[in-house]
């Protein structure tokens, strides 16, 4: 059984917005104004700031992260493939919007032998691609940081012979 997910365009919406927003306010006065060359630099550099983060929001929204029985792949812009035979590390990191930590996003990070998939929790589906990450983790002995424990709590995913709250995807239930 295979499944395949994507960022929807809801998903990427803000980064879009972001995106237009610093490039009017970097390239519009180099455009409308005459700027001081020290300035013009600034606005040049800024520019190109948010055409990167531009770029990386684009890759994001047409990635497609496809999970099986064989592995994890994305395929897009950045295409890699984690075959779980291959697998080195599961992480997740949480990046924090707001001083009290109160808001901000997850980050999964798959390692393989070759390579690194990063999938972040705005993606319709994240918490069942963590499960199948982990359970194919523990499969292979693969070891926790505290961090990346207390950030699976949090998505009331359990590790060790504790129940991932997914099924395989063969469709048979794991132990």
């Amino acid at each position: 059984m295979k499944r395949a997910y994507r960022y929807s365009r809801a998903a990427v919406a803000g980064a879009y917005a972001r995106s237009a927003v610093g490039l009017a306010f970097t390239l519009g006065p180099l455009v409308s104004l005459e700027p001081a060359p020290s300035l013009s630099a600034v606005l040049v550099v800024g520019a190109a700031l948010f055409l990167v983060y531009l770029a990386k929001s684009i890759a994001l929204h047409t990635t497609e992260i496809v999970v099986d029985a064989r592995g994890i792949r994305t395929q897009g812009l950045f295409a890699a493939d984690i075959a779980w035979d291959a697998l080195r590390t599961v992480a997740l990191n949480y990046y924090t919007t707001r001083s009290d930590r109160s808001q901000g996003w997850i980050e999964l990070v798959v390692r393989g032998r070759r390579g690194t998939i990063r999938v972040q929790s705005v993606l319709q589906g994240f918490d069942e691609i963590v499960a199948f990450a982990v359970r194919e983790a523990e499969a292979r002995n693969c070891t926790f940081t505290d961090r990346t424990r207390t950030h699976l709590a949090m998505l009331g995913i359990r590790t060790g012979r504790e129940s991932y709250g997914v099924r395989s995807l063969s469709g048979a239930g794991h132990a």
